[in-house]
């Protein structure tokens, strides 16, 4: 089976980037042909890539034309790409509002799947750029979505929220995103982050760890953080992203209104052993997001054990309910600082929702069986296509 993934900026980290390169990963261990294809930045220093060994082909198409300005993932080289495209059997499509979904789905004549990545969210569509996406949804989005041999979903929340704007939910297939593997077994050693940083000893250290952007929340997770160190005053928030869009300076901002200088700390992004060290030392994961098609990071968080604390849009929080894994809040500095509160007083209860979501990990989101999921569906698609 050749399958080509088409994603937007696959170099870039971050979900789409993240859950591409790791599925596609299981995929060829598990027998299939895979390919990427991309958009690239004009002008990106292209040294910055990352090696793909493992796909058959990786290309990237540079954005350039006026078009892009308007759309940027434009690019006239996508033309001339047709009859590569249409050597393969099927296409896997990351992204609705992408040039690159528009062109294969009016030019190439091969069964695709699509799938939004919680762009479709009513959440993620109301806060930005609201109107320019429902015209393109009326005039391009649901036509192509509706023609697609399936929509790939992460979450059931997408799934009805896709329901309400029309799109046929015969074609609808909730598969979700995954990680490699529950808490690697080369992990640095447990307490390594106290000896990296002496003076985070003796703090109860709640994590975040995500792009520093708007969407995730940092406008009540500050306030409510000054009213957790009302009550635990050797509480610290430890935040751990690559900052996106220069937002850190109004989360800095935040942070000084609210005089909790010595109450939170802010380290950049970190990968590998470092992320791993993050999530083994801090006590609780906090994502008090707007909106979250399916954070990945809730799952690693989980399967080191951590208790998390969701917010209602934050993707999955039936899962973190029935599993026990975690508590789900409104976006509001008070519930989310409840939140907190409770899981660091009470040791019993946070050690048990820890417990119950490294479980559920084990069991549910790990590549090796979601890849597999995956390719039950290709399967199905290709079984049904029509020649």
């Amino acid at each position: 089976m050749k399958v080509l993934h088409i994603v937007g900026f696959y170099p870039e980290f971050g979900g789409p980037y993240t859950a591409v390169r790791d599925l596609t990963k299981e995929l060829v261990r598990k027998g299939c042909s895979v390919s990427v294809y991309s958009p690239l930045p004009m002008g990106y220093d292209k040294s910055k890539l990352e090696a793909n060994s493992h796909l058959d082909e990786v290309q990237y198409f540079e954005s350039r034309g006026f078009l892009s300005h308007i759309w940027p993932s434009y690019s006239p080289e996508w033309s001339g790409s047709i009859n590569k495209i249409n050597s393969y059997n099927l296409i896997h499509i990351h992204g609705v509002f992408d040039y690159f979904s528009y062109f294969i789905t009016r030019s190439v004549q091969k069964p695709y799947i699509i799938e939004p990545y919680g762009s479709l969210l009513s959440s993620v569509i109301n806060k930005k750029s609201r109107f320019r996406k429902r015209i393109y949804l009326h005039l391009i989005g649901k036509s192509l979505l509706n023609k697609s041999s399936r929509i790939h979903l992460l979450t059931q929340k997408e799934a009805y929220d896709l329901g309400k704007l029309g799109i046929n939910k015969d074609l609808f297939k909730i598969i979700p995103n995954g990680i490699e593997t529950c808490c690697p077994s080369n992990s640095p050693p447990e307490r390594l982050l106290f000896k990296k940083f002496p003076y985070l000893r003796g703090k109860r250290l709640i994590l975040f760890l995500g792009r520093i952007n708007w969407i995730k929340g940092f406008d009540d997770l500050i306030p409510a953080f000054l009213n957790v160190i009302k009550l635990i005053n050797n509480a610290h928030l430890v935040l751990v992203g690559p900052d996106n869009y220069n937002y850190m300076k109004e989360v800095n901002k935040l942070i000084k209104i609210h005089n909790i200088e010595n109450n939170v700390s802010y380290f950049g992004p970190a990968y590998g052993e470092d992320k791993t060290m993050f999530m083994q030392d801090c006590e609780v994961f906090v994502l008090p997001s707007f909106s979250e098609g399916f954070p990945v990071v809730a799952i690693e968080a989980m399967s080191f054990g951590l208790p998390v604390i969701l917010t209602e849009n934050a993707g999955i929080p039936d899962i973190i309910l029935d599993a026990n894994a975690g508590l789900v809040v409104k976006k509001n500095k008070d519930e989310i600082a409840s939140a907190i509160i409770k899981l660091i007083n009470d040791k019993k209860l946070a050690t048990e929702m820890g417990r119950n979501g490294k479980s559920l990990v084990k069991k549910e989101f790990l590549w090796n069986k979601i890849a597999s999921k995956v390719i039950e569906l290709y399967q199905d698609v290709l079984r049904n296509k029509v020649t």
